[in-house]
C-alpha cells in the first residue's frame, strides 16, 4: 500500500508542476512586484522549480528504499549512494 502512494505521488509532481507553470497561474503573481527586489514571476518559476528538484530527488529515494528486495535472512536490502546495504550491520 505504502509503494502504491509513493507511486502515486510521483506521478502527481509533475502535474502539479505543471500547473503551477500554467499562464493563469503565473498572472497570479505577475505585476510590478517584487520579492527580495527581485521580479515575482521569475522568483516563482525559480522557486517552483527548485521544489519540483528536491520533491522528485525525496520521492525517488523513498522509492528506491521501499521497493529494495528482501535477501535471504530476511532483512530488507537499503539502498545507499555506494549501492545496497542491509538494515542490520554484520559482526
Amino acid at each position: 500500500m505504502r509503494n502504491q502512494k509513493l507511486r502515486d505521488a510521483s506521478l502527481l509532481l509533475p502535474v502539479v508542476g505543471v500547473f503551477l507553470m500554467l499562464p493563469a497561474v503565473l498572472r497570479l503573481v505577475s505585476g510590478k512586484r517584487f520579492i527580495a527586489d527581485l521580479p515575482s514571476v521569475p522568483t516563482f518559476l525559480y522557486l517552483v522549480w527548485i521544489v519540483l528538484i528536491v520533491g522528485a530527488a525525496v520521492l525517488s529515494r523513498k522509492l528506491l528504499n521501499a521497493e529494495a528486495p528482501i535477501d535471504a535472512g530476511g532483512t530488507k536490502a537499503r539502498h545507499t549512494d555506494d549501492g545496497p546495504a542491509n538494515d542490520e550491520t554484520e559482526e
